[in-house]
């Protein structure tokens, strides 16, 4: 009988399945055994069961607050010394720091408005202002034939011939005037004559009066003086009795 030719890779299985079990106890012994102190640990760790109903918890770690030390936190200026003295009652503190607003300016000398103000001094005095600036006073100076404007002051109202006419200063912006009646109103025009001779009006102020120079002919008040130590509700008892009985003059006593 003709022997049989086995192909290599049929040998090979062949080999590997004739392995004897003593090969294959050799192959596990040369593996690394297990300790117990591994086995131990693995079994004592708990098994969580998560469910839809497990809830989860987050740990937040507490910062430190940091503390800025106070000296820090002051300027670079001395502190003010406090107040001492007979002064102290109406101290207001520390004055408060320098504030810079930027460039300054400077206020006009007039915004133009041709307006005309007056006020009363004092029972003979009033006091005219105009709002005018250099260019039109300049301009205005050279429409009138005096190189000038003039001033005019009425009594009462602007009508008829005005009771002081005064040429002002060519660069004038303001005047005071002399008046001769105390206790009477008054009203200021500002103008100047042209060439031939007319009046130009330039503005008109509002009325002013000039207070009194005499003592007020009114006698029906009269003043008490009330004692420091009255009492404040005895007082009261006073005025509503003087209102009821229809006197006007009040008389408080002392107490007894």
């Amino acid at each position: 009988m003709p022997a049989i030719k086995k192909s290599p890779a049929r040998a090979a299985r062949t080999k590997r399945s004739a392995q004897t079990p003593t090969e294959k106890t050799v192959d596990e012994a040369a593996a690394p055994p297990k300790t117990k102190r591994a086995t131990a640990k693995k079994s004592a760790e708990p098994k969580t069961e998560v469910t839809a109903e497990t809830r989860v918890r987050r740990t937040y770690t507490r910062r430190k607050k940091i503390e800025v030390p106070p000296i820090l936190l002051e300027g670079d200026l001395p502190a003010p010394p406090p107040a001492s003295g007979p002064g102290e009652k109406y101290s207001l503190g520390a004055p408060p720091p320098s504030q810079h607003f930027g460039a300054e300016a400077e206020l006009p000398e007039s915004y133009g408005t041709k307006k005309l103000f007056l006020t009363a001094r004092d029972p003979h005095w009033l006091y005219a202002h105009w709002d005018l600036t250099r260019n039109q006073q300049l301009k205005l100076n050279a429409q009138s034939s005096d190189g000038h404007l003039v001033l005019r002051i009425y009594a009462n109202k602007i009508e008829g011939h005005p009771a002081y006419e005064i040429h002002v200063h060519p660069e004038s912006r303001h005047w005071f005037t002399h008046v001769e009646r105390a206790g009477n109103s008054y009203v200021a025009e500002l103008g100047y004559y042209s060439a031939l001779g007319k009046w130009t009006r330039i503005s008109v102020s509002s009325g002013t009066v000039t207070p009194p120079d005499a003592v007020s002919s009114e006698t029906d008040a009269d003043f008490a003086t009330i004692p420091f130590e009255f009492p404040f509700a005895r007082l009261m008892e006073i005025i509503k009795a003087a209102v009821r009985a229809g006197h006007r003059r009040i008389a408080p006593q002392r107490p007894s």
